[in-house]
């Protein structure tokens, strides 16, 4: 009797995460949970270890850094790999759609820390690609990467868009005292790609031998000189990035007004600092310090 009641309530807690696709809290001392939903079904490895399939759940892993994977069962659907952290007390949450590719692929992870003061309930995301519009419960607050401090600890609707990919909405419960960071990956909308490409051909015109001159001009933007061109080690080099632009921050961080301007690919800066959260300090060509992911930079050192 005493097990059938155990069986009973821990399906229960499984249905409702899969119907609210809510963050659980766990209370448990000493143990992280881990909870995962893909389409189609796929096979779990942590770390190399075989856990299972999905839908997956277990909420007695040790805390920790992990390597996380999952492949389609069926064979159709790309491979999806990433790093997560497991906390003490709190349920990891995956949710995967494994498309043909990377880019037609989406999902998220939400995952909960402790704020850095007791009484504070704080929300960060981050996006694939970067400058995605996020909203909570349908008001628009910022591009992504975005820190909201202050949130209400109760349930919300999270909403992530991008022109060109298709949106990402879930739910989550925010709890006082604790951080939730959502790393969310938009799938690229393929159908309104092709439908604009096509709706571009049909109505393409024929051009005067002038048109044509003008139309090949390069643009203001393909003749502006590289920044730090003749730049000698130490710098970093702006790699290619999803929106076409990076973001310089005053500090090593993404909270909102936080951001000092926008630097291109191929722009050359000298390096000045780093720091283990992944931020390199740079020199602005106005002499200005400020902060750059190393996600989109390349340090070259000599």
């Amino acid at each position: 009797m005493k097990n059938s009641l155990i069986n009973f309530f821990f399906f229960i807690i499984i249905a409702f995460f899969f119907s609210a696709c809510s963050i659980p809290f766990l209370n448990a001392q000493g143990n992280a949970g881990l909870s995962i939903k893909s389409t189609p079904k796929a096979t779990v490895f942590l770390d190399g270890k075989y856990l299972g399939a999905t839908p997956f759940f277990d909420e007695k892993i040790k805390p920790g850094d992990y390597t996380l994977k999952l492949i389609p069962e069926s064979g159709v659907g790309n491979t999806w790999e990433s790093q997560i952290k497991l906390v003490p007390g709190v349920m990891t949450v995956v949710s995967r759609e494994l498309g043909e590719t990377f880019e037609t692929s989406s999902g998220y992870v939400l995952s909960m820390e402790k704020a850095t003061q007791k009484d504070q309930t704080n929300l960060l995301v981050v996006t694939i690609p970067d400058g995605a519009i996020v909203s909570v419960d349908g008001e628009p607050k910022d591009f992504s990467p975005i820190t909201v401090d202050n949130v209400s600890p109760a349930d919300h609707t999270i909403l992530v868009s991008s022109p060109g990919y298709i949106d990402k909405s879930f739910n989550t419960n925010l709890i006082q005292g604790y951080k939730l960071t959502a790393s969310v990956q938009l799938a690229k909308n393929t159908a309104l790609i092709q439908q604009e490409n096509k709706i571009a051909t049909e109505s393409g015109k024929i051009i005067t031998d002038k048109e044509e001159e003008d139309t090949l001009k390069p643009t203001e933007e393909e003749t502006k000189e590289t920044v730090g061109a003749d730049l000698k080690p130490p710098y970093v080099l702006v790699q290619e990035t999803p929106t076409g632009w990076l973001n310089v921050r005053k500090e090593a961080n993404t909270k909102e007004d936080n951001i000092i301007k926008k630097i291109y690919p191929g722009d050359k800066y000298k390096y000045l600092d780093s720091n283990e959260s992944g931020w390199y300090q740079i020199e602005l060509d106005t002499e200005e310090k400020g902060w750059v992911s190393a996600k989109y930079v390349k340090l070259i050192e000599d």
